[in-house]
């Protein structure tokens, strides 16, 4: 059990990776009063395992989907499943945001009738993604006084082990990178898009280059998805063999070992995607490219030392905007010199000294 209180609340909270850990003081500040439970996407239990203030994680597949009669045929016997054991528990409050579909609100309610509330999830132009969670903090009556500034992610003292064991067998000094982020690239075949928030390949093995040969690390290790692999195979297939000869490829790096992987390295070199925010909530030190997005709004916060590189263009920052879903060649990161780049590292390694 996470906390002594007799009252139990299910939160259901669909965010991506990203968003997800930002919400992470949220969570928290409603476990201080509650038996907290959440209800997410599948990534969400391997993310939150062994977290000390989390009763558990239920995994809702495509929660967006079913209001067609098709759609709760396809998805009716999940949802029953899962309904029937969140039934059992019997959760005095459901928390959900009020930005969430309507098919997943009614199901909640034909679950727990005159138990759902609705969380705001508003946030002025430039205000910085956190808001939105402290905003729904503050309506659900958390105490505000002891609300934290930024995410915490607790690591089970197994995983912690198995990570400092895999991370220590390859150097002393192991700088991860993040090379792209998934849900930026498209995969219709007649409809080429590149990974948005990414640099090039030729950016990334000038980088890694220089970080080996220069002495600033012992071994890179490559987070990513699996979809990611090809990207990592076209970094790796350009470095020289002695620079490959260090580099090793942690895509198979699920979620519930990576905060603890990232926790144990030198640093991280990533994009703005979740596995940043991550990194940021167990304290790893930070280098993150920022070209689409706008770090004013979506930054990592953290403990641990965070640099940013912004790129430029004419057109930043167009995520959210029409212009996102139609670029085909996102100069403003492929742009940024090398010198920029190594110029970042380098604030980040001074600032970490």
């Amino acid at each position: 059990m996470s906390t002594p209180h007799e009252t139990q609340t299910l939160l259901a909270v669909f965010n991506r990776v990203g968003d997800l850990t930002l919400s992470v003081p949220l969570f928290r500040a409603l476990a201080r009063d509650t038996r907290l439970s959440l209800l997410t996407r599948p990534f969400g239990p391997g993310l939150f395992a062994g977290q000390s203030w989390l009763e558990r994680v239920y995994a809702l597949d495509y929660p967006n989907r079913g209001k067609s009669g098709l759609g709760k045929v396809v998805l009716g016997g999940h949802r029953r499943v899962l309904g029937r054991e969140l039934r059992r528990v019997d959760f005095d409050r459901v928390l959900i945001y009020e930005t969430e579909r309507d098919v997943i609100k009614r199901w909640l309610s034909e679950l727990f009738p005159g138990r759902v509330e609705e969380m705001p999830r508003t946030q002025e132009p430039g205000a910085h993604a956190s808001e939105w969670y402290r905003q729904a903090a503050a309506s659900t009556g958390c105490d505000m006084e002891a609300y934290e500034g930024f995410p915490v992610l607790e690591i089970l003292p197994e995983l912690h082990e198995q990570a400092r064991t895999r991370v220590a067998a390859i150097g002393e000094r192991v700088v991860g990178v993040q090379m792209g982020s998934q849900r930026t690239n498209a995969v219709w075949p007649l409809i080429p898009r590149p990974h948005l928030k990414a640099l090039s390949v030729e950016q990334w093995v000038e980088l890694v280059q220089r970080l080996l040969e220069e002495d600033h690390a012992d071994a890179i290790v490559f987070h990513g998805s699996p979809r990611e692999r090809a990207a990592v195979r076209a970094v790796l297939g350009k470095l020289s063999t002695q620079v490959a000869s260090r580099c090793h490829d942690f895509t198979s790096v699920g979620l519930a070992l990576l905060p603890a992987v990232l926790a144990q390295l030198e640093a991280l070199v990533s994009v703005d995607t979740g596995p940043a925010h991550i990194a940021a909530a167990v304290g790893c030190p930070l280098l993150v490219f920022f070209g689409p997005t706008d770090p004013a709004v979506f930054r990592p916060r953290g403990s641990g030392r965070i640099e940013l590189l912004v790129g430029s263009a004419p057109c930043q920052f167009c995520h959210g905007t029409r212009q996102y879903g139609v670029c085909r060649d996102n100069v403003c990161l492929t742009e940024l010199t090398g010198a920029q780049i190594w110029g970042a590292w380098l604030c980040l390694r001074d600032r970490r000294a």
